[in-house]
């Protein structure tokens, strides 16, 4: 379910809910719980510890743009990921003294 799943940042809610059955699917089978039972989301949050489908994708996305400036990061996400501050355009900016990436249209904070 992980493995590149930050190809699903900003997908439409048509795809993730479809793969929010599966986990909910899943769920089920390991809990032994039926598909009309109450609670199937409380489950999934306190007992499995499981995120809802856009939020793994954002908590993922997010820790592998932090694990980037380590030098952890795949190499694919290295070269799209830069400091606001080393933009031309964007060296003005308040944000450039604030330690942000630039990742596209994505901006995100990296702890410093």
């Amino acid at each position: 379910m992980d493995y590149c799943n930050t190809v699903l940042a900003g997908a439409p809610r048509t795809v993730t809910d479809k793969l929010e059955r599966v986990l909910n699917a899943a769920a089920r089978v390991i809990t032994g719980t039926r598909k009309f039972d109450r609670g199937l989301v409380q489950i999934l949050h306190d007992q499995l510890h499981w995120l809802d489908v856009p939020d793994r994708v954002l908590f993922k996305l997010a820790v592998t743009v932090h694990q980037r400036p380590n030098g952890r990061a795949p190499p694919y996400l290295s070269e799209h990921c830069i400091p606001v501050s080393s933009a031309d355009t964007r060296r003005h900016l308040r944000s450039a003294n604030r330690h942000l990436d630039t990742i596209g249209a994505l901006l995100v904070h990296r702890a410093h």
